[in-house]
């Protein structure tokens, strides 16, 4: 189209008034008179974009019996310019009009005969035909007839003679004579565009979904908001009042209709009943582009937003800063969606189908997302989101768009399909979303991978140290902006779309930072934004820095930086001001042990462990008695070893303060097995044969610590060494098979004791992997069933060491009265659940071991069991 001064603004607004549907006669003519009230209203100030808008609606006409309509509403106005009575004789409408006539009428005019479908090589292009091609485009013509009944060839006719018969009263008789044997040329010959045609006629990309606009049964936010705009509604977005660089603000409604009838008194009345949708919606949510949820309610958004914190009083309170969504336990997460039927291995096409016809449903679908995210350890962001709810409003499924690629710069069958279905009824906007919705899931969830620009910002910004998620997430103020603040801040604008995707500590996309490669284990995650203002306040000599107390030295070191022969001066003092605020005025720490921001030495889990090693101690025993520890505290004490005291008092806090510590009733069963040489495994595992075997010898003391060893927290315990000092997969006694099986478990979450709780349940949801382990670790337990069943040998040798040989047949007053003489403090579990006898000596012995040598507790002897408990509730103050 050749340069012509137009008011873009404007020109979108014609263009959807004049869109309706022309098919049917009635609302033809009904469209014409409003057709006339716009153009008697604008036709004095916008003639230009007014006679474009008109010729544009003909040219968009692919119905013969909609183009017919445009051609009446383009009449209709040229024959009210006609007239002297009327003030748009006096503009200059009717010419604006009459100069593209000429090629409008060679190009759509109403002709019986259409030009054969061709591709860009000049192939015969037989999509185009639908399920019947023509013979005459088998035979190579250039020019086929359409397939127009009797009926309708005649109403097309009549109401092209109509419009000629009105050209009549509207032109001279020498140029109504022209354009009359142009229009007869065209309806013989068929319609033809020249090149010079096609430069005032081409319609532009970003009118074509204006000029459709009407004619769509139900609209949509997307198309609401830009009917608004068309009309002149500002929507000026609210002041920003976070550094969110990714949200588009949410522009400002109308409060009323009445506000919205003074944009303009002529506005169509289908685009005035889309406003009031609008309005009554309270604008609906354009991202998603639904009805169903508003922008600031946005379920995709929601889970993503920060609020600064509030500065203004001293953090006596602090503003929401993230909706924290429901989170899961693997297992959970596992059980929920098995429950929608989608088992592990879980398949991306699978899941997300079942996530969009939940949308699609309008059924609730935030958990089972969550329940993916938390099994896949990666982050569904809200673009992807956004994505899902487009897929949903359309009627499409991902495994159909996206993972029905045959390449990837290819589109998929049901992608061709919905292309040509959007661009033949010019919804251009609509596809545009369409495509990057599929973009936006393809990187995480088919090709794994960030495009190259996107992964070459990422080296920029972790090879700068700059920070990064608290300037575009929204955690801070409006005026803290990566322009300012960041080392590159070009990159971290062009990331900040995807910024929810990305592991916080480390920066790689696709997992959480849970899950992060770069993690030590299950000690504690340094965030990317903390470790950047760690090496600023390394590099300004303030990591030990104690704020407020010595904000001085902070005022002393941006003197240095005034000092210094280093550039950007300004900018390091801004980034120094920033960690500052990051770690100190929000009451963040270093942890010195360590090395990390983000937590204090005091509550380092790490540090407290090694504090334990060096000591000596296990942490399982400092739960469950913490006696040893408290003297060794009460010995620094009185020592004066200062940094001893404080590291050990911290690790005790640690491990079994703040509620931690197990309860007393599990050191005490644990004493009791022990003293009876009853294996804790057998105990925990096979709970049920060893109740039996107690209720046959009536031993109600041990009965009673049965309870402790049922409870889902108590210590795990070893099931090959009988230890609870450390987990199965981490002894050395049992094959590789059955530590991959007890690995494979607890990677889901899943404890053996929970394992055996329902095999079957767990066989059904778990992927079946190490089945020779598992069948090793299963016939384990049921040895000890059959040990400690009727007739095993861990019971029989327990009833004949204790002289218990006859108990099952004696009277319950006899069995008590030998149970009260029997002494159990010579058997020893056998391997495998039996039972052997063991030296007293040695017995003994192994019972006046202490915890200074790093024994458990329950191996002392139980004579000091009063003792220690007195020092335990006279020294119960020491823990915090």
């Amino acid at each position: 189209m050749p340069e012509v001064k137009f008011n873009r603004e404007f020109l979108h607004r014609c263009c959807v008034h004049f869109s309706s549907s022309l098919v049917e006669e009635k609302a033809a003519t009904a469209e014409c008179e409003y057709a006339l009230c716009f153009v008697r209203a604008h036709g004095h100030q916008y003639p230009t974009e007014i006679a474009r808008a008109l010729v544009w609606r003909v040219v968009e006409s692919e119905d013969l019996l909609d183009r017919a309509g445009a051609w009446l509403l383009l009449t209709s106005v040229l024959l009210e310019c006609s007239d002297i009575k009327r003030d748009l004789m006096k503009t200059t409408l009717a010419d604006k009009i009459s100069s593209l006539l000429h090629y409008l009428i060679g190009h759509r005019w109403f002709t019986l005969l259409v030009s054969t479908a061709r591709t860009g090589t000049g192939q015969l292009d037989l999509t185009s035909y639908g399920n019947v091609v023509p013979a005459a485009a088998l035979k190579g013509e250039d020019q086929i007839p359409l397939a127009v009944d009797a009926a309708q060839s005649e109403v097309l006719a009549r109401r092209y003679r109509a419009i000629l018969t009105t050209w009549k009263q509207i032109w001279r008789e020498d140029v109504y004579h022209v354009l009359k044997e142009e229009a007869r040329a065209a309806q013989r010959n068929g319609n033809h565009l020249s090149e010079k045609g096609a430069l005032y006629l081409s319609v532009p990309d970003t009118f074509k979904d204006s000029l459709w606009c009407l004619r769509r049964k139900e609209p949509r936010p997307h198309t609401s908001w830009h009917v608004l705009r068309c009309n002149g509604w500002p929507g000026l977005p609210r002041e920003p009042q976070s550094s969110n660089a990714v949200r588009p603000p949410t522009p400002a409604l109308p409060a009323s209709m009445a506000e919205v009838d003074a944009l303009d008194r002529t506005m169509h009345p289908t685009a005035r009943a889309w406003v009031r949708r609008l309005l009554e919606a309270d604008g609906g949510c354009r991202l998603c582009n639904t009805w169903r949820h508003t922008e600031a309610r946005c379920p995709c958004e929601m889970p993503f937003q920060r609020s600064p914190t509030d500065e203004g009083e001293a953090r006596r309170r602090q503003w929401l800063t993230q909706h924290r969504a429901k989170r899961f336990t693997p297992i959970e997460a596992i059980e929920l969606l098995f429950s929608h039927g989608l088992r592990l291995p879980l398949q991306p096409p699978q899941v997300l189908d079942t996530i969009t016809t939940l949308i699609r449903g309008e059924r609730p679908y935030e958990d089972v997302l969550d329940a993916y995210d938390v099994v896949r350890g990666a982050v569904t962001g809200p673009l992807e989101r956004h994505a899902l709810w487009l897929h949903a409003s359309h009627a499409l499924l991902p495994s159909k768009t996206l993972f029905a690629k045959p390449s990837d710069d290819a589109l998929s069958p049901a992608m061709e399909r919905a292309r040509r279905y959007l661009q033949d009824r010019r919804r251009l906007v609509e596809y545009r979303e369409l495509m990057r919705s599929v973009e936006v899931l393809d990187g995480p969830f088919r090709r794994r991978a960030l495009p190259p620009a996107a992964r070459g910002y990422l080296e920029e910004v972790r090879e700068t140290n700059s920070f990064f998620f608290c300037l575009v997430d929204g955690s801070l103020p409006a005026d803290f902006t990566p322009g300012r603040y960041a080392r590159v801040p070009e990159e971290v604008v062009a990331l900040a779309p995807i910024k929810d995707i990305l592991c916080r500590a480390c920066l790689e996309p696709f997992h959480a930072a849970e899950r992060c490669p770069a993690r030590r284990g299950d000690g504690p995650v340094e965030l990317w934004d903390l470790q950047v203002a760690r090496l600023v306040l390394e590099d300004n000599a303030l990591l030990d820095l104690s704020y407020p107390r010595e904000a001085g030295r902070v005022e002393e070191a941006l003197r240095r930086i005034d000092a210094d022969d280093r550039h950007a001066k300004e900018f390091r003092k801004l980034e120094l001001s920033l960690a500052v605020k990051l770690i100190h005025e929000r009451r963040g720490h270093i942890c010195r042990p360590c090395n990390m921001a983000g937590h204090r030495a005091a509550t380092c889990e790490v540090h407290a462990r090694a504090v334990l090693a060096r000591e000596r101690l296990r942490e399982v025993d400092v739960r469950l008695d913490p006696h040893d520890a408290i003297q060794r505290l009460h010995a620094y004490q009185r020592d004066g070893n200062q940094e001893a005291l404080r590291d050990l008092r911290d690790a005790v806090n640690v491990f079994a303060g703040h509620g931690r510590r197990y309860p007393a009733a599990y050191l005490t069963a644990i004493q009791e097995f022990d003293d009876a040489r009853i294996p804790l495994a057998a105990v925990r595992y096979c709970t049920a044969a060893v109740r039996s075997f107690l209720m046959a010898i009536r031993s109600s003391d041990l009965l009673q610590q049965l309870p402790p060893l049922t409870e889902p927290d108590f210590p795990e315990v070893c099931l090959f060494c009988d230890s609870y000092h450390h987990r199965g997969e981490d002894c050395d006694r049992p094959g590789e098979e059955e530590r991959g099986f007890l690995r494979h478990l607890r990677g889901y979450g899943v404890t053996l004791w929970v394992y055996l709780q329902r095999p079957p349940h767990y066989d059904r949801l778990l992927p079946p992997e190490h089945a020779a382990g598992r069948e090793a670790v299963l016939l384990s337990v049921r040895q000890f069933e059959k040990d400690y069943g009727v007739g095993g040998i861990a019971r029989k040798k327990f009833l004949e060491l204790n002289g218990l040989s006859q108990v099952e047949a004696q009277p319950a007053e006899a069995i008590a009265s030998q149970l009260g003489s029997a002494s159990f403090s010579q058997v020893a579990p056998l391997p495998g659940g039996g039972s052997r006898s063991v030296p007293a000596a040695a017995h003994q012995s192994q019972e006046t071991e202490t915890a200074l040598d790093g024994e458990s507790p329950v191996k002392r002897h139980r004579a000091e069991g009063d003792e220690r408990a007195a020092a335990v509730e006279e020294n119960a103050g020491t823990l915090v």
